[in-house]
């Protein structure tokens, strides 16, 4: 299989699950009371919380190990599920003393039989990659994050609530484990070498530090809520942030790898060609990306409704304050590829450990105060993490001040606003589709004429370069 097609199966596998999880989300609002949907959240993010455990970095230590590491991570990753299972166990029982009602408990057992499966799951993901095959790897991903939407929307629509989504998660997880077992050829055997266990445990607990901080500022805002506010606050904010955030890893992952391939593979010799070719293509990005955020900001109000429907209005405008906090982030999807050209990405991981210990101390903060503060306080932590990263590349690569967003640019965001806001008062109270349809065509239009007065040449020399690809 060519590269191109490589590319295009795991670029399908990074956005097919953003997608499928925000359409989830919806369908669950849509059959689920705003409690319901945020009793199941709580319990998800628990067991996410397990989840991260579980993979603890074996698959990256399989694909850096030597080729008889599976084994050994096979047994390191089986005794970690097996761990986590006796969690939920221990979980399940207190909630069910608690007198919380049996479903809840039951929820999380049946979550929790996920758990197991991912142990083999996360060893044959190493294989695949370290074998140079990562479509074989995302097919079976892309599969079963299908066959999990499928399955909830049908157990929904059968009343099963929150039990269904739980069944659908156990089915997914199910596929994905019974196709990466095939596409790996079932290597399942265990062992045990203390060297080569000893040299798994550092690749490890890199990856599970990571992906603990990730999990802090996404699942560990939905445990904040829950919190503070309780499970109907939790079920608001938790659909508000995934529509958003479903929009941005699209974006963000188009942009990631048009950046990786666009970009000039030079080092400091370069530096000069580098800094032209970053320049103009972050004001790309900016001038495409954009738009998408701030559309869909401005939108918010009548897709939810059509969406979700009026019971879940405090949800738009957590879409909005999230959509305009993707934006501010989208700096790092150009600043990652463009410092490891010049050798420089030590600086983004310890800048993004200072932006999200921010933003989660600015949630514990604003947390009481309801989801709307939570909400704005994640925009202005956005808006100090764009800046800072812009700061590191400008100091980086550029002369001080020399990245940055053009006025013009700005003035054609100003513009698309006023022609939404124009549209929505001029139809007035009409039905939510009508008023979404509506107000994009007028985005659109109003964005469109910028475009064509003030930035064509780039239009029409972004449309050739993808014609080309």
């Amino acid at each position: 299989m060519s590269r191109a097609r490589q590319g295009g199966w795991v670029l399908a596998s990074r956005v097919v699950p953003q997608a499928g999880g925000a359409l989830l989300l919806i369908l669950g609002a849509r059959f689920l009371t705003p409690a319901a949907l945020g009793q199941f959240v709580l319990i998800f993010a628990g067991v996410e919380f397990l989840r991260r455990l579980v993979r603890a970095g074996w698959r990256e230590a399989v694909i850096v190990g030597e080729a008889d590491t599976p084994p050994v991570v096979m047994t390191l990753s089986i005794a970690s599920a097996l761990a986590a299972q006796v969690a939920t166990f221990g979980a399940a029982a207190l909630m069910w003393q608690a007198g919380l009602e049996p479903r809840y408990p039951l929820c999380l057992l049946m979550l929790g039989a996920t758990l197991v499966p991912l142990a083999p799951t996360v060893v044959w993901e190493g294989v695949l990659l370290r074998r140079r095959q990562p479509d074989r790897e995302a097919k079976p991903l892309i599969v079963a994050e299908i066959a999990h939407l499928l399955l909830a929307f049908l157990l929904l629509a059968l009343g099963l609530g929150i039990l269904g989504l739980a069944l659908a998660r156990i089915a997914r997880a199910l596929v994905l484990c019974l196709g990466l077992g095939v596409a790996a050829g079932w290597p399942v055997a265990v062992g045990w070498d203390r060297g080569r266990a000893a040299a798994a445990f550092p690749v490890s607990g890199n990856v599970t530090a990571s992906a603990m901080i990730n999990f802090a500022t996404t699942y560990g805002v939905d445990l904040i809520v829950g919190f503070y506010l309780g499970p109907a606050s939790v079920a608001f904010f938790r659909v508000g942030s995934r529509i958003a955030g479903a929009l941005s890893e699209a974006m963000n992952e188009t942009v990631r790898v048009l950046a990786w391939s666009s970009l000039p593979a030079a080092g400091d010799a370069e530096r000069a060609r580098l800094a032209d070719r970053v320049e103009r293509f972050f004001d790309q990005a900016v001038v495409l990306v954009a738009p998408v955020f701030v559309g869909l900001a401005l939108v918010a109000g009548p897709l939810v409704a059509l969406l979700l429907g009026p019971d879940w209005r405090a949800s738009a405008q957590v879409v909005t304050l999230m959509a305009i906090a993707r934006l501010f982030q989208s700096p790092a999807t150009v600043a990652w590829p463009a410092l490891a050209i010049i050798g420089r990405t030590g600086l983004l991981p310890r800048l993004t450990a200072v932006i999200a210990g921010s933003a989660l101390v600015a949630i514990l903060v604003t947390g009481p105060h309801g989801i709307l503060a939570i909400a704005w306080s994640q925009v202005a932590a956005a808006l100090f993490g764009g800046l800072a990263t812009i700061a590191v590349l400008n100091r980086a690569i550029f002369a001080p001040g020399r990245l940055r967003a053009r006025v013009d640019t700005l003035a054609g965001l100003a513009l698309m606003a006023l022609c939404v806001i124009g549209a929505r008062a001029l139809i007035g109270e009409a039905a939510p589709a009508v008023a979404l349809v509506t107000e994009i065509i007028a985005g659109a239009a109003g964005y469109g004429l910028f475009l064509w007065w003030r930035r064509r040449d780039m239009v029409l020399r972004v449309t050739a370069e993808a014609r080309r690809a």
